[in-house]
Protein backbone atom coordinates (compact mmCIF):
# COMPACT_ATOMS: atom_id res chain seq x y z
CA UNK A 1 0.00 0.00 0.00
CA UNK A 2 1.24 3.51 -0.73
CA UNK A 3 -0.12 6.49 0.42
CA UNK A 4 -0.77 10.02 -2.00
CA UNK A 5 -2.11 13.63 -1.86
CA UNK A 6 -4.60 14.78 -4.55
CA UNK A 7 -5.25 18.41 -4.45
CA UNK A 8 -8.13 20.00 -5.17
CA UNK A 9 -7.08 24.09 -5.05
CA UNK A 10 -5.69 24.52 -1.88
CA UNK A 11 -7.10 21.32 -0.68
CA UNK A 12 -5.02 18.29 0.53
CA UNK A 13 -7.01 15.26 0.06
CA UNK A 14 -5.26 11.88 1.22
CA UNK A 15 -5.81 8.64 -0.17
CA UNK A 16 -3.83 5.50 -0.23
CA UNK A 17 -3.16 3.03 -3.35
CA UNK A 18 -3.62 -0.49 -3.29
CA UNK A 19 -2.74 -2.91 -6.11
CA UNK A 20 -0.81 -2.18 -9.53
CA UNK A 21 -1.50 -0.58 -12.92
CA UNK A 22 -3.59 -2.94 -14.94
CA UNK A 23 -5.88 -3.61 -12.74
CA UNK A 24 -9.52 -2.55 -12.67
CA UNK A 25 -9.94 0.73 -11.29
CA UNK A 26 -12.11 1.07 -7.97
CA UNK A 27 -12.48 3.98 -6.19
CA UNK A 28 -13.68 3.29 -2.16
CA UNK A 29 -15.66 6.58 -0.90
CA UNK A 30 -16.41 6.39 2.84
CA UNK A 31 -19.16 7.73 4.85
CA UNK A 32 -19.99 10.81 6.56
CA UNK A 33 -17.56 11.66 9.10
CA UNK A 34 -15.89 8.49 8.57
CA UNK A 35 -11.78 7.45 7.64
CA UNK A 36 -11.03 5.84 4.75
CA UNK A 37 -9.50 3.23 7.42
CA UNK A 38 -12.49 2.41 9.04
CA UNK A 39 -15.29 2.37 6.33
CA UNK A 40 -12.94 0.47 4.16
CA UNK A 41 -10.70 -2.14 6.49
CA UNK A 42 -6.99 -3.12 4.55
CA UNK A 43 -8.13 -6.99 4.35
CA UNK A 44 -11.31 -5.61 1.84
CA UNK A 45 -8.91 -3.61 0.17
CA UNK A 46 -6.53 -6.50 -0.24
CA UNK A 47 -9.11 -9.09 -1.50
CA UNK A 48 -10.43 -6.97 -4.12
CA UNK A 49 -6.93 -6.33 -5.58
CA UNK A 50 -6.74 -10.43 -5.23
CA UNK A 51 -10.40 -9.90 -6.88
CA UNK A 52 -8.20 -8.19 -10.19
CA UNK A 53 -8.89 -4.48 -9.34
CA UNK A 54 -6.72 -1.85 -8.81
CA UNK A 55 -8.03 -0.41 -5.49
CA UNK A 56 -7.92 3.24 -4.00
CA UNK A 57 -9.58 4.77 -0.86
CA UNK A 58 -9.84 8.29 0.47
CA UNK A 59 -10.09 10.54 3.54
CA UNK A 60 -12.69 13.01 2.24
CA UNK A 61 -12.37 16.91 3.58
CA UNK A 62 -13.17 17.10 7.01
CA UNK A 63 -11.77 13.33 7.66
CA UNK A 64 -8.83 11.61 8.68
CA UNK A 65 -5.34 13.30 6.91
CA UNK A 66 -7.56 15.33 4.67
CA UNK A 67 -7.54 19.31 5.40
CA UNK A 68 -10.43 19.98 7.96
CA UNK A 69 -12.53 22.84 8.05
CA UNK A 70 -12.87 23.28 11.89
CA UNK A 71 -15.35 25.34 13.41
CA UNK A 72 -16.56 26.83 9.81
CA UNK A 73 -20.65 26.03 9.43
CA UNK A 74 -21.64 25.42 5.57
CA UNK A 75 -18.17 25.71 4.65
CA UNK A 76 -18.85 23.18 1.28
CA UNK A 77 -21.11 21.96 -0.44
CA UNK A 78 -21.32 18.58 -1.82
CA UNK A 79 -20.78 19.64 -5.32
CA UNK A 80 -17.32 20.49 -3.44
CA UNK A 81 -16.53 16.78 -2.51
CA UNK A 82 -17.64 15.33 -5.48
CA UNK A 83 -14.69 17.47 -7.21
CA UNK A 84 -12.37 15.94 -4.46
CA UNK A 85 -13.61 12.56 -5.80
CA UNK A 86 -12.46 13.54 -9.04
CA UNK A 87 -8.90 15.45 -7.65
CA UNK A 88 -8.39 11.74 -6.66
CA UNK A 89 -9.13 10.49 -10.05
CA UNK A 90 -6.74 13.13 -11.78
CA UNK A 91 -3.96 11.81 -9.26
CA UNK A 92 -4.44 8.31 -10.31
CA UNK A 93 -4.28 9.10 -13.65
CA UNK A 94 -7.63 7.59 -14.19
CA UNK A 95 -9.44 9.12 -16.68
CA UNK A 96 -12.44 6.60 -15.31
CA UNK A 97 -13.02 4.55 -12.41
CA UNK A 98 -15.57 2.15 -11.20
CA UNK A 99 -17.32 3.57 -7.80
CA UNK A 100 -18.03 1.90 -4.72
CA UNK A 101 -19.48 4.25 -1.51
CA UNK A 102 -20.72 3.81 1.50
CA UNK A 103 -23.31 5.55 3.21
CA UNK A 104 -23.14 9.27 1.95
CA UNK A 105 -20.37 7.36 -0.22
CA UNK A 106 -23.17 6.06 -1.59
CA UNK A 107 -25.05 9.33 -2.41
CA UNK A 108 -21.80 11.34 -3.53
CA UNK A 109 -21.01 8.16 -6.08
CA UNK A 110 -24.57 9.00 -7.00
CA UNK A 111 -24.14 12.46 -8.06
CA UNK A 112 -20.71 12.11 -9.72
CA UNK A 113 -22.43 9.74 -12.13
CA UNK A 114 -24.75 12.36 -12.64
CA UNK A 115 -22.19 15.32 -12.65
CA UNK A 116 -19.08 13.29 -14.73
CA UNK A 117 -20.84 10.46 -16.30
CA UNK A 118 -17.63 9.70 -18.72
CA UNK A 119 -15.64 8.90 -15.62
CA UNK A 120 -17.79 6.61 -14.00
CA UNK A 121 -17.66 3.09 -15.39
CA UNK A 122 -20.02 1.52 -12.90
CA UNK A 123 -21.54 2.38 -9.12
CA UNK A 124 -21.97 0.54 -6.36
CA UNK A 125 -23.98 1.84 -3.41
CA UNK A 126 -23.65 0.12 -0.15
CA UNK A 127 -26.01 1.17 2.76
CA UNK A 128 -27.37 4.04 0.82
CA UNK A 129 -30.35 4.99 -0.25
CA UNK A 130 -32.09 6.49 -3.63
CA UNK A 131 -31.29 10.30 -3.43
CA UNK A 132 -34.58 12.22 -3.97
CA UNK A 133 -35.75 16.30 -3.57
CA UNK A 134 -38.34 14.83 -0.66
CA UNK A 135 -34.96 14.74 1.45
CA UNK A 136 -37.07 14.07 4.77
CA UNK A 137 -39.76 11.46 3.47
CA UNK A 138 -37.35 10.50 0.55
CA UNK A 139 -35.08 9.13 3.84
CA UNK A 140 -36.96 8.11 6.40
CA UNK A 141 -38.72 5.23 4.55
CA UNK A 142 -35.47 3.65 4.31
CA UNK A 143 -34.37 3.87 7.62
CA UNK A 144 -33.92 0.82 9.80
CA UNK A 145 -35.15 2.18 13.52
CA UNK A 146 -33.87 2.85 16.30
CA UNK A 147 -30.00 2.94 13.66
CA UNK A 148 -28.16 6.06 13.72
CA UNK A 149 -30.74 7.77 16.90
CA UNK A 150 -29.51 5.18 19.48
CA UNK A 151 -25.97 7.50 19.22
CA UNK A 152 -27.12 11.08 18.66
CA UNK A 153 -27.68 12.21 21.73
CA UNK A 154 -24.50 10.58 23.56
CA UNK A 155 -21.56 12.53 24.08
CA UNK A 156 -18.35 11.27 24.44
CA UNK A 157 -15.89 14.14 25.48
CA UNK A 158 -12.40 14.79 23.33
CA UNK A 159 -10.37 12.37 25.78
CA UNK A 160 -8.81 9.67 23.60
CA UNK A 161 -10.52 6.81 25.50
CA UNK A 162 -13.99 8.61 24.52
CA UNK A 163 -12.99 9.03 20.94
CA UNK A 164 -12.23 5.55 20.29
CA UNK A 165 -15.90 4.55 22.35
CA UNK A 166 -17.37 6.69 19.63
CA UNK A 167 -15.56 5.23 16.78
CA UNK A 168 -16.30 1.69 18.24
CA UNK A 169 -20.04 2.36 18.28
CA UNK A 170 -20.13 3.55 14.85
CA UNK A 171 -18.65 0.87 13.65
CA UNK A 172 -21.12 -1.84 15.43
CA UNK A 173 -23.84 0.49 14.45
CA UNK A 174 -22.92 -0.08 10.70
CA UNK A 175 -22.71 -3.83 11.13
CA UNK A 176 -24.16 -6.29 8.81
CA UNK A 177 -26.24 -8.39 11.30
CA UNK A 178 -25.64 -12.11 9.04
CA UNK A 179 -21.81 -11.63 9.64
CA UNK A 180 -19.48 -10.98 12.78
CA UNK A 181 -17.75 -8.12 13.52
CA UNK A 182 -13.49 -8.51 14.26
CA UNK A 183 -12.95 -7.20 17.73
CA UNK A 184 -9.65 -6.78 17.52
CA UNK A 185 -9.77 -5.32 14.25
CA UNK A 186 -12.81 -2.85 15.91
CA UNK A 187 -10.21 -1.89 18.92
CA UNK A 188 -7.24 -1.07 16.16
CA UNK A 189 -9.11 0.81 14.06
CA UNK A 190 -10.55 2.84 17.08
CA UNK A 191 -7.29 3.52 18.85
CA UNK A 192 -5.79 4.52 14.98
CA UNK A 193 -8.33 6.77 13.93
CA UNK A 194 -7.94 9.94 16.49
CA UNK A 195 -3.98 9.52 16.15
CA UNK A 196 -4.99 10.42 12.40
CA UNK A 197 -7.37 13.09 13.26
CA UNK A 198 -9.71 13.39 16.76
CA UNK A 199 -13.55 13.70 15.62
CA UNK A 200 -15.34 16.09 17.68
CA UNK A 201 -16.89 15.14 20.99
CA UNK A 202 -20.86 14.64 19.13
CA UNK A 203 -21.77 13.00 15.75
CA UNK A 204 -21.19 14.83 12.68
CA UNK A 205 -18.49 16.44 10.96
CA UNK A 206 -16.59 19.88 12.41
CA UNK A 207 -18.07 21.91 9.46
CA UNK A 208 -21.16 21.07 7.59
CA UNK A 209 -21.47 20.76 3.44
CA UNK A 210 -24.80 21.43 2.04
CA UNK A 211 -28.05 19.20 2.24
CA UNK A 212 -28.18 19.47 -1.58
CA UNK A 213 -25.10 20.08 -4.65
CA UNK A 214 -25.97 23.33 -6.26
CA UNK A 215 -26.91 23.54 -9.89
CA UNK A 216 -26.55 19.70 -9.91
CA UNK A 217 -29.19 17.62 -11.86
CA UNK A 218 -32.30 16.50 -10.65
CA UNK A 219 -31.82 13.33 -7.99
CA UNK A 220 -34.62 12.08 -10.32
CA UNK A 221 -32.60 11.17 -13.05
CA UNK A 222 -30.78 8.71 -11.16
CA UNK A 223 -33.02 7.00 -12.85
CA UNK A 224 -32.11 7.36 -16.37
CA UNK A 225 -28.33 6.04 -15.68
CA UNK A 226 -28.08 3.20 -17.93
CA UNK A 227 -24.51 3.15 -19.04
CA UNK A 228 -22.63 -0.16 -20.03
CA UNK A 229 -19.14 -0.15 -20.46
Amino acid sequence: MESGIARNGDLQIAYEDFGKSGGRALLLISGLDDQMISSWPDGLCEALVGAGFHVVRYDHRDAGLSTHFTGRKKAYELTDMIDDMMAVLDAMGWESASLAGLSMGGALAQFAALLHPQRVRTLTAISSIPQSSRKVLGTVRYMRFPGPFKLVFRRYGDSHEGQQRMTMDIIRLTEARSLPLDDEWIRQTAAEAPRRHARTGTLGPASSPQATPRNSPSAGSLASLSRSW
